[in-house]
């Protein structure tokens, strides 16, 4: 886990010194943060293929990561997020899971007033990630989660209402499977 987060910090400073790249003008200060970039980079593909070594040599980790990404929209990066920073996987409920993750939706309504729900809380690079897995299935051919974009897209939903709705189910999905994954691992031991 500490290595994850140690790489979900290189990323946001990556992301931060390109953003701080676009305001400079000057050469020298450019090179400077381009470097930097550069070296940020590197550190991140260092700890990626760390944790990925990590995972190759533990049989249920591996087995995680290989049930993971036949799922609709998951690659090897999102695999590996949720490997490191949802342990819980497998051992919670749908509802559960996804509240901890952050995309449950809950009521915004106070007496009579009733607005709209809203998804919040939970863990953010978990539910970031999970957020791109739901905007992955656009490009997915078929699929239950494919089925599910296209009855939202057909009731005129906004994409990003979507993008949401497809990483709970994606969730909800992934946390079925690996329960009994988890079961057929301890049924062989």
């Amino acid at each position: 886990q500490e290595m994850e987060a140690l790489k979900q910090f290189y990323i946001r400073q990556r992301a931060n010194f390109k953003t701080a790249l676009a305001s400079y003008e000057l050469t020298e200060a450019k090179e400077c943060l381009q470097a930097t970039i550069k070296a940020l980079a590197t550190r991140i593909k260092q700890i990626t293929e760390k944790i990925d070594k990590v995972i190759s040599e533990d049989k249920e980790l591996s087995a995680r990561r290989a049930l993971y990404v036949q799922e609709s929209g998951i690659g090897e990066k999102i695999a590996q997020t949720l490997i490191c920073t949802l342990p819980e996987l497998g051992s919670c409920r749908g509802k559960e899971i996804s509240s901890l993750v952050g995309l449950a939706p809950f009521d915004r309504s106070s007496g009579e007033t009733n607005g709209p729900k809203h998804i919040r809380g939970g863990r953010k690079n978990v539910r970031t990630a999970m957020y791109m897995a739901g905007i992955a299935v656009r490009r997915c051919k078929s699929g239950e989660v494919k089925d599910f974009y296209r009855q939202l897209k057909a009731a005129n939903k906004s994409n990003r209402v979507i993008a949401i709705a497809c990483a709970r189910k994606i969730l909800i999905r992934l946390n079925a499977a690996t329960r009994s994954m988890l079961q057929q691992l301890q049924t062989a031991s």
